[in-house]
């Protein structure tokens, strides 16, 4: 009884911390609609590092998220792999700041970590200039994200995706390669690598897992331009506890958005425990149990959580780029059918009907098939934007990462991703994927999260913003740096027709979503689209810290 008041209490107490105090937000939930659209107008190209000089010292003092280089100590020499396309300003500035930390910085080229010659990295990213990657090409992402899902393909198919073979084939794969640099290397301290995917690059390095620090996300001048670097750490991760407060009380969700998901599905006490206990990673919260049950470093668990979720998930967008918009039928936590999508729907039919992918029986899945929908995973930082740039002028791989890490912006993924060792084996004996394979990108959701033993409903996401950045004690801690409603604000809001603006969405948008996006690009890049929004100063309590020598 003393332990069932006591959740009652705690229950009680979650829901009125993440009770919105936020004037805009009130509004815009009286007026029944969603955020308007907004793009920063201030990113842009410089020839200098000056610029890049206040934004990178803060990049080295940022403790949460993707790249928290201010974890690193004094005294320490951190590894950083960048990709071959990095920008040389960026290198320059942030071995600047992190040198004024004494911080030793080694940089290596994601080639270089593959075995080739620079002379060879040259003449590869040569060639890499024909075969690049755009905004429509959304559904290259089924090919290239898990290449043992890949392989399912035609091998027609398969060679499109891959494109022409480089004149320098990888001797390795920069992964491996990185692995047996640090092993090789015991002056390395720590390292900095990879774009995505910590859980799984933290575990390649294996018994040096604890020199893993996090993602590279300073490619582009716009990267570190941004405000992304300078979201007050503190303030981050105050937020990310407010969300994961609710975790271990949820007895059952609902997700609906505008685009047409809507899907539910209900956790016992013990299942939830389960995934509260391995539901973090920074900047990327597991807001799905069969992910959040799933560990980092080893398996969390003798079994994971599989829900017996039902629904639908919507979207139109995944980490490589854009697609008709496409609808994912979940039955018992499972796809059992894919609408729409255009090529990326054929092909992701195609690899749904596959009798081994369809078939497969995963030692600890309670049932045959490997399309779970494994992922719901949510950002948490409120700065960061659409890469359109990247997106009109063509990248390579998977070129739309970046905007999944704003706060409220939910991205799913699909097929089922397990640690257990006997499933793992199986896997690498059958070449069979372990990990999940494809996205969908969600930026109007609605996380409605039902508390046990309560009559309480809590909006972690409303229509697509993250509601704990409207809590009192959050906005409190973010007047320490500034205007709380600058420090607070999302810098980037997407427009979609018939959602947040004019216009009918399947005539003017679902079909072909690039056309929109890029029209819009277009407007952003000439400096005439209507929702451009300025900076602002950078706030006088994060300048200090950029004097001081020391991190935040």
């Amino acid at each position: 009884m003393r332990r069932l008041c006591r959740a009652v209490a705690l229950a009680a107490a979650l829901a009125a911390a993440l009770v919105i105090v936020n004037s805009r937000a009130e509004i815009a939930r009286a007026a029944g609609g969603y955020a308007a659209p907004r793009f920063p107008k201030y990113l842009r190209t410089v020839t200098t590092i000056d610029p890049l000089l206040i934004p990178a010292r803060l990049a080295a003092r940022q403790i949460a998220g993707r790249t928290p280089l201010g974890l690193l100590k004094a005294g320490e020499t951190v590894l950083i792999v960048v990709p071959d396309e990095q920008d040389p300003l960026i290198k320059q500035a942030i071995e600047r700041a992190l040198g004024e930390r004494q911080v030793t910085v080694v940089w290596k080229f994601s080639s270089e970590m593959q075995g080739l010659t620079p002379a060879q990295m040259k003449q590869n990213m040569e060639a890499r200039r024909g075969q690049l990657t755009y905004g429509a090409d959304g559904w290259k992402e089924l090919g290239t994200f898990q290449r043992r899902v890949g392989r399912f393909l035609p091998a027609a198919v398969q060679k499109e995706v891959a494109g022409a073979p480089l004149p320098n084939p990888p001797r390795t794969e920069d992964l491996d390669g990185t692995v047996n640099y640090v092993a090789s290397h015991p002056g390395v301290d720590r390292v900095v690598y990879g774009a995505g995917g910590r859980a799984r690059q933290q575990r390649a390095f294996g018994r040096n897992a604890g020199k893993f620090v996090g993602n590279w996300t300073y490619v582009k001048q716009s990267d570190l331009l941004s405000k992304v670097p300078e979201f007050p750490g503190d303030v981050w991760k105050l937020v990310e506890e407010k969300v994961l407060d609710a975790v271990p009380f949820t007895e059952s969700v609902h997700m609906t958005d505008p685009e047409g998901t809507d899907v539910r599905w209900t956790v016992t006490e013990q299942e939830a425990e389960k995934w509260a206990k391995a539901a973090y990673l920074q900047g990327h919260i597991f807001l799905y149990p069969l992910q959040g049950s799933r560990g980092i470093l080893e398996a969390a668990y003798d079994s994971q959580v599989f829900p017996d979720s039902n629904g639908v998930i919507a979207g139109c967008a995944n980490h490589t780029a854009y697609f008709p918009c496409a609808k994912a039928y979940i039955e018992h936590g499972m796809i059992a059918r894919l609408e729409g999508g255009g090529r990326m729907g054929d092909l992701g039919r195609m690899l749904l009907d596959n009798p081994t992918l369809k078939t497969v029986q995963y030692p600890d899945a309670p049932r045959p098939g490997y399309w779970y929908w494994f992922e719901a995973a949510l950002g948490t930082n409120p700065k960061y934007f659409r890469p359109i740039h990247a997106l009109m002028q063509g990248g390579n791989g998977a070129i739309n990462t970046f905007e999944r890490n704003r706060s409220g912006v939910f991205h799913f993924g699909m097929g089922l991703e397990t640690l257990d060792k006997e499933t793992r084996r199986m896997c690498d004996e059958k070449q069979l994927p372990c990990d999940h394979a494809w996205h969908f990108h969600n930026y109007f959701i609605t996380y409605a999260a039902k508390l046990r033993d309560e009559d309480t409903t809590i909006d972690i996401v409303d229509k697509g913003h993250l509601t704990p950045m409207d809590n009192v004690e959050v906005r409190a801690l973010a007047s320490r740096y500034g205007d709380p409603d600058l420090i607070m604000r999302e810098e980037w809001i997407p427009g979609i027709p018939g959602v947040n603006e004019p216009g009918d969405y399947n005539k003017d948008y679902a079909s072909d979503p690039w056309k929109y996006i890029n029209a819009a690009g277009q407007q952003i890049e000439k400096g005439t689209y209507p929702y451009l929004i300025d900076s602002y100063p950078t706030p006088e309590g994060l300048l200090k810290s950029t004097r001081s020598g020391s991190p935040r």
